[in-house]
């Protein structure tokens, strides 16, 4: 095995360099573990946005907005085979003008909903 001597006068030997340079990429690899772990910790506890108007806070509570009886109606389709329904897509004024004008994505403050009505066929005797 060769020799080095240091500064200080100790002598090491190549097979002592290479333990030592074990814990340290040891030491390496568990800091990078750990700065990871403190990420994913730290993105999970992040608070997420809210609703960006009282309309959204609604709808994600589960509640209609104020003024959905006044929405206008968007579209009208038959959808026929297997699910054989009517469907409607009603929106408040910012989705009725975005659906319009073709804007993609809607705009802030958008407020769709799609009706579905399935058809129910009686028999005659």
């Amino acid at each position: 095995m060769k020799a080095r001597s240091l500064a200080s006068g100790r002598v090491r030997t190549d097979w002592m360099t290479r333990i030592e340079m074990r814990h340290i990429v040891k030491r390496i690899v568990l800091v990078l573990i750990g700065v990871a772990a403190l990420a994913v910790v730290i993105a999970a506890k992040a608070p997420t946005t809210g609703p960006a108007d009282e309309a959204a806070a609604a709808i994600s509570a589960g509640k209609l907005p104020q003024g959905y009886r006044d929405w206008r109606l968007i579209s009208v389709t038959r959808e026929e085979g297997s699910l054989d329904d009517i469907r409607a897509i009603l929106g408040n004024d910012v989705a009725f003008k975005a659906y319009r004008e073709g804007t993609r994505p809607f705009p802030e403050g958008t407020i769709s909903a799609r009706i579905a009505r399935h058809r129910l066929v009686q028999k005659q005797d």
